[in-house]
């Protein structure tokens, strides 16, 4: 008993529900390896920044991933524009926003964020 709550007794899964975790389990790790394969590979493409983003609402304490997505952000500061490159800056924040709304306790999306929020306000 904590603070008079009685544990609960956790239920056992059935066949099925075993089955569909481990699905999605196996659909998590070969997303991390893709993401690991690209980070490796040097991988320099923006296409590579909707994938991530897609995975990091799937798996937001991910991190690995979100400083592979760093790399690439910072990769676009010498290609874009100043002005573009600060508007791209901006719409990572909110990308990244909208993500921490789901996933409030996640210190590795505060920490991405609030290292981009304060690189585009440095800018």
């Amino acid at each position: 008993m904590f603070h008079s709550n009685k544990k609960k007794e956790k239920k056992a899964l059935s066949e099925e529900e075993q089955k569909k975790l481990e699905e999605k389990l196996d659909k998590i790790k070969a997303i991390q390896n893709r993401i690991l394969k690209m980070r490796k590979d040097k991988e320099t493409d923006i296409k590579n920044l909707d994938f991530i983003l897609k995975a990091g609402i799937l798996m937001p304490d991910f991190s690995t991933m979100w400083s592979y997505r760093k790399e690439l952000i910072i990769h676009q500061e010498n290609i874009l524009a100043k002005e573009d490159f600060y508007n791209f800056l901006l719409k990572e924040v909110e990308n990244i926003f909208g993500i921490m709304m789901q996933n409030p306790k996640s210190y590795v999306l505060w920490y991405h964020r609030l290292d981009f929020f304060n690189y585009a306000f440095l800018f």
